[in-house]
């Protein structure tokens, strides 16, 4: 039988990247442990010190070896691969199949869309299997929404601004719980971190994990398009304006999903006559010093702003459709009914009230875009549910592309982590693709189940629906659950936390003290022993009377 041989040898780093050297010889053989085989060498320069992979001529059937056995994705492409970046130069042969459409002698390579922490991430797994990937991203920057930008509207190449991040923002949940599994924070500092804070954790992890000569920045994706089975990516460069394309075995699409804003339709908006924005573009609260605020939403980015601008502000009106805050809020933050119309001066409430004001902050959540998607590759969101997803991120009719990140209400770094470990278990062929029957009947039972839960335009929505979800990835892919089970006992604890104790909870100092133990601290450095997780003990404040304002208010 003739194989086409492709190895991969230590490439040459550059001052700017790195550089990629091939070298091409004829037909030749070589013995591992028994018959020869015939092959064609090529070999091209990576960061790996040595990985090989062995691919069938054109002419020979799909196997495994010694088994005929077929790739369920039908690529059917066995290799040669080592153990893991760092393994000695011996090459060990698997069992696993390729799962992907790539030539014969070609390397597999994955197109990476977005630096930021999902795209970090998955750079981080693919460069440690010994995978070729460019991560395109579109700034000069890696970190994608941590990194702050005082500019609002359209950056200075007339995209859109992609940061979300206003000036004063912290985390909301614990940095030690936050971060990456196999990357944790430094110990000391404040649990509630900044955002630059972030920024610089993820240059941290970049530059640990030697990531930075796979990112080419400035790189616009402009469309991203199948082509048999595999992926063409057009991709501008926004200093020169040159417009290339690429072809990909695999695209990771990582462009973050806090970026585009959901804006309701309010009735008769036209006539409102004060300022109105999406807390997408809110930076800082000088702007609405002595005004009447109307914030609508009181999820975290709206109760964040609402406290915020009630430090400058006449009157702030919270207006949500939700159960009452049953925490503490400033004197000056007054919850109401959302809303039903504009008025020129203020807002009909559902309640048939009204409130005049000067300014409105939409913190109104965001919508999944992915303009780069050409229609024929099939990915659609209909009703704020991206479709057809296999476990809220591969996508069902072509498994070589993945979106990671879609679902929301989690600990963030944690479901990249393992999101793109499975992806990497199916590309590498460690794991086999569920046939098509059952993934649909598993997104059916999975949608059913989130039904239960909440409303149909949240079934990407999470909570502690996450946990169960990390150990079904880790299982299907057959990869080590490494999640601490500290972290759920502290993302419960302070989700209780934000509910009660919302104007300090940012002041409760918790640190993890073992895999399932941690240490709470009170702000009046008071702080509890160091015991098994579940065990710790919560303070409830009294709480505040909630006050309705029933007449309307005269503008400042």
């Amino acid at each position: 039988m003739v194989f086409r041989m492709v190895c991969f040898l230590h490439g040459l780093d550059s001052t700017m990247g790195h550089s990629m050297h091939s070298y091409h010889g004829d037909i030749f053989t070589m013995k591992k442990n028994g018959p020869k085989i015939r092959g064609k060498f090529n070999t091209m320069g990576n960061q790996f010190p040595w990985s090989a992979m062995m691919f069938h001529a054109p002419w020979d059937p799909p196997c495994f070896f010694g088994t005929g056995q077929q790739h369920p994705l039908g690529a059917g492409r066995p290799y040669f691969t080592d153990t893991a970046a760092t393994a000695p130069r011996t090459m060990v042969m698997g069992p696993q199949q390729h799962p992907l459409g790539a030539g014969p002698g070609e390397p597999r390579r994955v197109a990476v869309i977005g630096a930021g922490a999902a795209g970090l991430c998955a750079a981080r797994h693919l460069s440690a299997a010994g995978v070729p990937c460019t991560v395109f991203e579109q700034t000069g920057h890696v970190g994608g929404t941590w990194v702050y930008n005082e500019r609002v509207g359209l950056d200075q190449f007339g995209l859109p601004v992609h940061s979300s991040m206003y000036r004063n923002l912290r985390i909301n949940i614990p940095k030690h719980v936050m971060c990456y599994p196999d990357f944790p924070f430094k110990k000391g500092g404040r649990s509630y971190a900044t955002h630059q804070e972030i920024r610089d954790y993820l240059k941290n992890y970049a530059q640990h994990f030697d990531l930075h000569q796979f990112v080419q920045h400035y790189s616009h994706v402009k469309r991203v398009a199948p082509q048999g089975s595999r992926w063409s990516v057009v991709v501008e460069d926004l200093k020169s304006g040159r417009v290339t394309e690429e072809v990909f075995d695999a695209v990771l699409v990582c462009n973050g999903h806090y970026s585009v804003p959901y804006t309701p339709t309010v009735p008769n908006m036209s006539l409102y006559g004060g300022v109105s924005m999406h807390s997408h573009d809110y930076r800082e609260p000088s702007r609405f010093a002595g005004a009447d605020v109307v914030v609508l939403g009181a999820n975290a980015s709206g109760l964040d702003i609402a406290v915020e601008v009630a430090k400058v502000a006449n009157t702030v009106y919270l207006s949500h459709n939700k159960d009452p805050v049953p925490s503490r809020l400033p004197d000056n933050v007054r919850q109401v009914k959302g809303i039903k119309e504009a008025t020129e001066d203020g807002f009909l409430l559902l309640d048939g009230s009204t409130v005049r004001a000067d300014a409105v902050i939409f913190a109104t959540g965001y919508e999944f875009s992915f303009p780069f998607l050409a229609p024929e590759c099939g990915v659609r969101v209909v009703n704020n549910r991206v479709v057809p997803l296999y476990k809220h991120m591969l996508h069902r009719e072509r498994p070589t592309m993945a979106l990671i990140g879609i679902p929301y209400c989690v600990v963030p770094f944690v479901i990249f982590h393992y999101q793109i470990r499975y992806f990497l278990s199916l590309f590498l062929g460690r794991v086999p693709l569920p046939p098509r029957e059952q993934m649909e009947r598993e997104e059916e039972e999975d949608l059913q189940k989130h039904l239960l839960k909440f409303p149909a335009r949240h079934t990407h929505k999470m909570a502690d629906l996450q946990w169960p979800y990390l150990r079904e990835l880790a299982a299907a892919g057959s990869f080590e659950d490494d999640m601490w089970p500290v972290v759920q006992e502290v993302y419960d604890a302070v989700e209780d936390d934000r509910k009660h104790q919302l104007l300090v909870y940012r002041s409760i100092e918790y640190n993890v003290t073992g895999r399932d133990s941690y240490e709470r601290v009170l702000p009046s450095t008071s702080s509890t022993p160091a015991a098994p997780a579940g065990l710790m003990t919560k303070q409830q404040p009294p709480q505040q009377h909630l006050h309705h304002h029933q007449q309307p208010l005269q503008i400042k």
